[in-house]
């Protein structure tokens, strides 16, 4: 289990990594232009579920899939993070391999992905 929240948290950090750079060296790209204004708004408190993923989501149709399966993962990262004091309704079964598939291919459809 240890091992699929610890890929989650790093595709988070990357995905949060990427947010910044976005941030600190403005693009034209939609998506940049989005990531500016909302850490204009919002300064440090960003989101990962409702500010970067619904952006990424909104702006490049190509990640639709990609974010939907990072976002239904990010169940079992929270249950993961909190105790297991419940029982996680999470739609599906996840393993290592599952959530490094999932998370692969959102890093790879929002360009994140590092060599």
């Amino acid at each position: 289990m240890i091992v699929m929240f610890e890929l989650l948290a790093t595709t988070e950090g990357v995905l949060r990594i990427d947010f910044q750079e976005r941030v600190d060296r403005p693009e034209k790209d939609p998506v940049s232009r989005r990531f500016g204004e909302l850490a204009k708004k919002h300064g440090h408190k960003i989101q990962l579920d409702g500010h970067i993923l619904e952006t990424w989501k909104d702006l490049e149709p190509r990640t639709r899939n990609a974010v939907g399966s990072f976002k239904g993962a990010l169940r079992l990262r929270h249950w993961l993070a909190h105790g297991r004091h419940w029982t996680p309704k999470l739609g599906r079964s996840y393993t290592p391999n599952d959530i490094f598939d999932v998370a692969t291919e959102l890093l790879n459809a929002v360009g994140a992905a590092r060599d």
